[in-house]
């Protein structure tokens, strides 16, 4: 309840509880009464506060402040993930391109055929699947150097992958990243050398080169592809002086099995220019004709002395296709022969001229069942007689 009004609320002068007006002052008291019967407003509502020119300028940051604090945080993480998964793709995309079989099959024939030995040392491994130095490549940049041809020819075949006409393969050999690296791996290249030569030492440019024995010569095996001028050194049989011999030179990168034949003569001696003396009386007389009957009816007497050695060992004539009624035989200029005995075996080996002189040899045949044997033969009218067997024989066209 609102207390009992005593004084005037305008002027201050005492009124009664019955009075409509203040008597003093003329104030509506009725009116002032009928105001505080209404509910009372709250008191935050009744005072204003006080607002200073500091409050009223930070109002707008502080409700900055509250819309930015308000906000949610955006999320980076997707965007980030997102941008490394397509610099992967990138890279795989062009990794996948450059990195792919032929284009590293066209980098290797630049590398391969370069002028720098060390590009190519880097590009290739033996035929083992082992690293390479420069010393191991130069008969290569010897055939680069003396046939363009063959460089260019060896470049198409690598570029191409055509393994068949290279003196290469690519193989695998370790990855780049995720990628698989290619490397040129030689083929297994081997040399054949047939030859009389015994004891031999061969060497390439000066190199020594790992020779095996064989019947009839020398193999040299794991050779790396390139141009090669070899040379021999060793003895001859009948001489105990060494002899040195240069053979052409022989490009090999075209076929595995490759065979070169050299056959040496003896260094000539004063001694051996003389034949010994013989006994036309005994069955082992010089070259001298005495009248007898042969196979054909003549007069000739192919006496023979089977020891006779010298260092003329000419055997062009030699060479080729003979036939007889006992048969074929075959001399072949890489020393080796074929044919067949009296009782039609088949022999084979290798044979050598170890005496000659006019139309007189003395062959030494050895044979691949291991026998050897020295047979005398005289020339005559196109034909060759066998002259311990008296046999004849002719060229077979």
């Amino acid at each position: 309840m609102p207390e009992e009004l005593k004084y005037c609320p305008n002027c201050g002068a005492e009124v009664s509880a019955t009075d409509e007006f203040c008597g003093k002052c003329g104030f509506d008291l009725k009116a002032f009464r009928a105001g505080q019967a209404k509910p009372a407003k709250p008191a935050s509502s009744g005072v204003k506060p006080t607002v200073t020119a500091h409050t009223t300028d930070r109002q707008p940051r502080m409700a900055k402040a509250k819309r930015i604090a308000g906000r949610k945080p955006r999320k980076r993480w997707p965007w980030i993930i997102g941008g490394i998964v397509l610099l992967l793709v990138i890279c795989f995309v062009g990794g996948s391109w450059y990195y792919s079989k032929s284009n590293q099959a066209a980098r290797l024939a630049t590398a391969v055929t370069s002028t720098d030995d060390d590009d190519i040392a880097a590009a290739v491994v033996d035929d083992n699947g082992q690293k390479v130095d420069d010393d191991a490549v130069k008969p290569l940049q010897s055939l680069y150097e003396g046939d363009a041809n063959a460089r260019s020819a060896i470049k198409q075949a690598v570029k191409t992958q055509n393994s068949s006409q290279a003196p290469f393969q690519m193989v695998k050999s370790g990855h780049y990243l995720f990628f698989d690296r290619y490397v040129l791996q030689t083929k297994a290249f081997g040399l054949t050398i047939k030859t009389n030569v015994k004891d031999a030492t061969v060497t390439n440019n000066g190199d020594s080169l790992s020779t095996k024995p064989i019947s009839g010569g020398y193999t040299v095996a794991s050779l790396f592809p390139g141009r090669y001028s070899l040379q021999v050194v060793g003895n001859v049989s009948g001489s105990s002086q060494s002899v040195t011999k240069v053979l052409p030179s022989i490009d090999i990168y075209k076929q595995l099995d490759n065979t070169v034949s050299l056959k040496a003569k003896a260094p000539q001696t004063a001694a051996a220019q003389t034949p010994a003396p013989q006994n036309n009386n005994s069955d082992q007389s010089s070259d001298s004709n005495n009248n007898s009957n042969d196979d054909n009816g003549g007069s000739t007497d192919y006496s023979y002395d089977k020891s006779l050695r010298n260092d003329n060992t000419d055997d062009d004539i030699l060479i080729g296709d003979w036939r007889s009624s006992e048969g074929t035989w075959e001399f072949d200029d890489d020393g080796t022969y074929e044919g067949e005995d009296t009782n039609n075996n088949d022999l084979k080996g290798h044979w050598e001229v170890v005496y000659h002189k006019g139309n007189y040899w003395n062959i030494k045949f050895d044979h691949d069942d291991g026998q050897t044997d020295v047979e005398p033969y005289r020339y005559e009218n196109g034909q060759l007689v066998q002259c311990q067997l008296k046999i004849h024989w002719h060229v077979d066209d």
